[in-house]
């Protein structure tokens, strides 16, 4: 009620002047009755959802929240990508954004995470999709905060990567803890742990509260300043969408809202930007921390109408399920599959449930464990924190105003850090290039080294991630440029994050077919795990697969230009157990593959 109320409430995409409005006057609120409700617009892009009171339509602020709870019901607690996505293909999806590009990849054999990801198609994997189309799914872990982690870095990663997908970790995290906390800035600041150490959504975190200090009392005078700490991120086509800023009003509305309801839901509202987004966030959080004696009767009469409202799948308006999918449900069924998927996460935790008591397992709070590389996203605007012959240049950066970058032969840029031995770790940066140009991506640990190559990444910023055990306590992480005279390397928001032990490695040697393709046979003990391919591709463009196991189509996936170098791409399987045989087969272009590893499946940063 919470959730759907305040997307009912909320303002989206008011400008004044050609520019966004914020801190929008307090007499144009009107609870369940702003855009989206019906009432007044002001010049806002909602869309009446309220057909009468309690006929409630499809919006993407909820559509993807309630089939993301099919899926769970359908495909067990812990769906793999592949299930996620086979979801979406059998009941297609119908949304704007990130959504809409991962299901036309999906429709393509892709699977998450690569559906989220700009080098797949996804031109809008930076917008709002991952945050505000998944945070209920921390409504099914109450009290477990890592777990709900875990389920939301996947189903994030479905319609987008990088911030988007961070804070949309964050809200389910948010959720699951607010079911044991009376206070929501309380839930908020140990939901913030969460938020990866060094990264820009916890410096907009921090900010924020800093100006709540600041302005005691007046939310319109923080509002105001933190917008204009809004940073460019690449592939934005509306900046009202920013992940940052509404991400801010969102964090700003319950520290002014002082555990009041409708006190957050109304300064999510009239905040700006996508406010009908945020305050559907702020509406869900608070309902938790109040419970339904919190949720003001105007929204139960406008929704729930003494129990006789219902939720219609709107098909003649985008954000719906396009197939196999009820056009009405009412809100209790809805509830009772959040209920059933709760139960059963709490018992896949480790809970129980007896004599209608839930017995939850105790679990801290997710923190990420990061190195935090000094200069990391290059925002300071001058070159330190790496060696080597390289600089920063502003503009067309992947996020913010400045990125590094390598403009001579055999150029490189090198940072030093300290790690655990024996731990395993993830490097991830965003990497873009000039016309023909190569770069390697590499991990140094004494004279060993493990590298990736990239060549005429000329479209726009590409992620590129290695994944490495610790064989000492320091290691060097940099970018070379291979050679080319008037070429360049570029690089941005560079992490390194340790992640799970992937377990049991099997190495695989590979004879490939003159096709291009190549196949072998594993045990496999019926989890996901990642087929680690190792190739070196030399011609420009993407060698597109697919990938069958036994025999049966699974995924279709790139493997992009290397140049000279190798890489690796990391492909998630589940498999049944026994024995599993595996084909790569080329689609068009082919590459050469050199070793294959399988390995457990290491996405976890907690």
């Amino acid at each position: 009620m919470g959730h759907v109320g305040g997307l009912l409430s909320g303002y989206e995409f008011v400008s004044e002047d050609g520019a966004p409005r914020v801190a929008l006057p307090d007499d144009w609120y009107n609870l369940a009755a702003g855009p989206y409700g019906g009432g007044e617009t002001h010049g806002s892009a909602g869309v009446n959802r309220v057909f009468t009171y309690g006929r409630i339509a499809s919006d993407d602020d909820y559509h993807i929240d309630f089939f993301n709870q099919l899926i769970l019901s359908e495909k067990g607690v812990s769906p793999s990508y592949k299930e996620i996505a086979d979801s979406w293909a059998a009941h297609q999806v119908s949304d704007w954004g990130g959504g809409n590009r991962a299901m036309a990849i999906i429709n393509d054999y892709g699977i998450p995470p690569f559906t989220g990801l700009y080098e797949y198609g996804n031109i809008w994997h930076w917008c709002t999709e991952s945050y505000i189309e998944n945070e209920t799914l921390g409504m099914v872990f109450p009290g477990i905060p890592q777990s709900a982690y875990k389920l939301a870095e996947r189903f994030t990663k479905t319609v987008g990567d990088f911030d988007s997908s961070t804070w949309g970790v964050f809200y389910a995290v948010l959720y699951a803890e607010a079911y044991f906390e009376t206070e929501a800035a309380v839930a908020l600041e140990k939901a913030a742990l969460s938020l990866p150490n060094g990264s820009w959504p916890l410096q907009i975190y921090n900010e924020c509260k800093a100006l709540h200090d600041k302005y005691p009392g007046n939310w319109r005078e923080a509002i105001v300043e933190i917008e204009k700490r809004r940073r460019e991120i690449f592939g934005c086509d509306n900046i009202m969408c920013s992940p940052d800023v509404n991400n801010a009003f969102a964090i700003l509305a319950i520290l002014y809202g002082e555990n009041d309801f409708e006190t957050t839901v109304k300064i999510a509202s009239l905040a700006g930007y996508d406010g009908d987004c945020t305050a559907a966030s702020v509406g869900g959080v608070m309902g938790i921390i109040g419970g339904s004696e919190a949720i003001p009767q105007k929204i139960w009469d406008v929704v729930y109408k003494s129990g006789d409202g219902v939720y219609i799948n709107d098909k003649t308006f985008v954000p719906h399920i396009g197939k196999d999918y009820p056009d009405e449900q009412t809100w209790d069924s809805i509830v009772s599959l959040y209920t059933s998927n709760c139960e059963k996460q709490i018992k896949a935790a480790g809970g129980k449930i007896k004599n209608g008591q839930y017995y939850i397992p105790f679990q801290a709070m997710p923190v990420p464990d990061c190195v935090v590389l000094k200069n990391s996203d290059f925002e300071r605007g001058i070159p330190e924190g790496f060696t080597g012959e390289w600089n920063v240049e502003s503009g067309n950066a992947h996020t913010g105003d400045y990125y590094g970058i390598i403009r001579h032969a055999d150029g490189e840029a090198v940072a030093s850090i300290s790690i655990d031995k024996g731990a395993y770790y993830r490097v991830s940066a965003y990497v873009r290039t000039g016309a023909l140009s190569e770069g390697t991506l590499f991990v140094k640990q004494g004279v060993a080294a493990k590298s990736i190559g990239f060549r005429d990444v000329t479209a726009g910023w590409v992620l590129r991630s290695i994944i490495f055990r610790a064989e000492e306590t320091s290691a060097e992480v940099g970018f070379l440029m291979n050679g080319g005279s008037g070429s360049w390397v570029g690089f941005d928001d560079i992490t390194v994050t340790k992640v799970e032990d992937p377990g049991g490695i099997t190495h695989i040697d590979i004879t490939q077919n003159r096709e291009g393709g190549a196949e072998f046979k594993t045990k496999w003990d019926g989890t996901e795990k990642n087929v680690a391919v190792k190739y070196r591709r030399s011609d420009i463009g993407n060698a597109k697969y697919f990938v069958f196991v036994n025999n049966e189509l699974y995924l279709s996936v790139l493997f992009p230009s290397t140049g000279k170098n190798e890489s690796v791409v990391y492909i998630p399987i589940k498999a049944r157990n026994g024995t599993v045989n595996i084909q790569l087969t080329p689609v068009d272009e082919k590459m050469e593959i050199t070793s294959i590893d399988v390995m457990g499946l290491c996405p976890d940063s907690i």
